[in-house]
């Protein structure tokens, strides 16, 4: 079935667990997850510690720390991942739309992209680095304020300059737009 769960001053951990969906709403309360599957939305959001889900299976995620990390292992479909101060981390992502926003942090992202929805990361300050597979193709919109664009991929730009790289990758398809006030972008092909 369906749970939900509010904490205050106290840590949720849970382990090989299986729900229909899963909200939890914690307060100081770290939250760690692992080898999970939810048939549903996985729901988790902190005022000021760390959110980590490793193994953890579901339709699609909602992420939010206002102070802390956001950590995901193993995931895919919609990621909707936030903090206020902290940093965003994904590894081994498959399929993903990206919905990503942080104020003060860094974000990582290593696996692929959804093939049909556009994905989205923006960084006030901080650097955003993606590791993506060596024959991913999507349109790109990449811009920095303060920092540098590098990439292993060839892009065919249609706007290029300092500060903002507007192109397609391979033959296009869904947008990834990256916009970060201070911080690089970085884009690292991985076979």
């Amino acid at each position: 079935g369906d749970v939900d769960i509010e904490t205050s001053s106290g840590g949720v951990a849970m382990d090989g667990f299986a729900a229909a969906s899963l909200r939890i709403q914690g307060s100081s309360s770290r939250i760690e997850l692992s080898d999970g599957a939810i048939d549903g939305k996985l729901d988790l959001e902190n005022t000021s510690s760390r959110i980590s889900a490793v193994g953890v299976e579901a339709a699609s995620y909602r992420l939010v720390s206002s102070s802390g990390d956001v950590f995901l292992d193993g995931c895919g479909g919609l990621l909707s991942l936030r903090t206020t101060a902290g940093t965003i981390k994904v590894e081994n992502a498959t399929a993903a739309h990206l919905e990503i926003e942080t104020s003060s942090g860094g974000v990582t992202f290593a696996g692929s992209l959804d093939t049909e929805g556009a994905s989205s990361i923006k960084s006030t300050a901080g650097n955003v680095r993606l590791w993506l597979p060596s024959d991913s193709a999507f349109d790109v919109d990449i811009a920095t304020t303060s920092g540098s664009i590098k990439t292993d991929f060839v892009i065919k730009t249609t706007t290029i300059d300092d500060d903002r790289v507007v192109g397609t990758v391979d033959d296009g398809g869904p947008m990834l737009e990256i916009k970060t006030s201070s911080g690089d972008v970085t884009l690292t092909s991985v076979d």
